[in-house]
């Protein structure tokens, strides 16, 4: 029997002021789509014809790429070798500027003795690692690069890919970190921009707050005949430690947006400084759990590579992350337990998304 059960309907398309987010989960910070670190809008615009190939990484071996503006790029071309057919890499298919630098390559390499290939010319590294930093900054350092290498160097795919890796890490690592700082950045930037609205906010809880529990006290006061024993205490009004200690009694802690309930023991301590964050932060948070994953990922390649058994974790370079996030915003306004749940929060999102929009 066939199942009726009616499908779920697939989720709206990512909003046009975000895309990244979406689109990042599923393509980016991968073995075979490593993040790029270029935060040049223009030059991603420039490329945009060349580039649109990059989401297609399902037909780019049959020659074929994704699409922007109805135009596609064939990331391979056909050549015939000793009566063989065969597909190479297009050179063409790469941005204009990554081109040129493999034209300087092709030349060098003309001019190399190769008598002893056992040896990679030493000569050859600073140039080959300047190529594929290049890469990195142009969004192009991806499988099709490193399929490229066999044409330029009388080398296998294994041989250059392990090389290049090994020698362009530390530059590749640095490069993540500043784009990094440069989303630090930003970020705190917009904390200092929307602070004033924050506290406004904290300040309208509280005395919001305030007024309910005088309307908790004079009702039990009315209620048992003596409201002075009630609560002698004067109120007491939030302070960055009772944030830590109360961090549960929170607004919006466990999802809500500080709605207490009829029981009101949710209601017992004042509201904390909470800084909510937009949709503009969270989306620079995100890209910057995807570098700081990035990170992680390429220094377990590298041991890998070296033949090393040491592997970091994604939660230990999170957490270093998250003190840094921390630090952008005011002095109590923000904690690594937030950020972790606004994070968690996104990543079911996106996921969730993608499984719909795959059904």
């Amino acid at each position: 029997m066939k199942d009726k059960t009616p499908k779920k309907p697939k989720s709206k398309k990512h909003s046009v002021s975000h895309p990244p987010l979406g689109s990042t989960i599923k393509q980016e910070g991968t073995r075979e789509t490593p993040i790029a670190v270029s935060d040049s809008e223009e030059q991603r615009i420039k490329h945009a014809s060349a580039k649109a190939a990059a989401a297609g990484v399902a037909k780019a071996e049959d020659g074929e790429g994704g699409e922007r503006a109805g135009q596609k790029r064939k990331r391979y071309i056909t050549v015939v070798e000793g009566g063989k057919k065969r597909k190479v890499v297009d050179v063409n298919s790469f941005h204009p500027e990554l081109q040129e630098s493999i034209e300087e390559m092709k030349k060098t390499i003309a001019e190399e003795s190769w008598a002893q290939k056992g040896k990679f010319p030493p000569g050859l590294k600073p140039m080959l690692a300047k190529l594929a930093l290049k890469a990195v900054q142009l969004d192009e350092y991806d499988e099709h690069f490193f399929n490229l290498m066999p044409t330029l160097f009388p080398y296998n795919k294994f041989t250059m890919t392990k090389l290049i890796k090994r020698t362009i890490f530390q530059e590749h690592t640095a490069l993540l970190m500043e784009r990094q700082d440069a989303l630090l950045r930003e970020l705190k930037q917009l904390a200092d921009e929307g602070f004033p609205k924050a506290e406004e906010e904290w300040e309208k809880a509280v005395v919001a707050w305030d007024k309910r529990q005088e309307k908790a006290r004079a009702e039990s006061g009315v209620a048992g005949g003596a409201p002075e024993s009630i609560s002698a205490a004067p109120t007491r009004h939030p302070t960055e430690e009772m944030e830590v200690e109360h961090a549960s009694h929170a607004p919006g802690a466990d999802g809500h947006d500080g709605d207490e309930g009829k029981d009101g023991k949710r209601d017992l301590h004042p509201p904390g400084k909470r800084f909510r964050m937009t949709e503009q932060m969270k989306s620079i948070v995100w890209q910057l759990v995807l570098l700081s994953n990035e990170c992680c990922r390429l220094e377990n390649e590298k041991n890998t590579l070296e033949g090393s058994i040491i592997q970091v974790s994604e939660q230990g370079g999170r957490k270093v992350l998250y003190q840094k996030i921390v630090a952008a915003f005011p002095e109590g306004w923000m904690s690594s337990g937030q950020i972790s749940r606004d994070v968690s929060a996104m990543k079911k999102k996106f996921e969730k998304e993608a499984m719909e929009d795959g059904a």
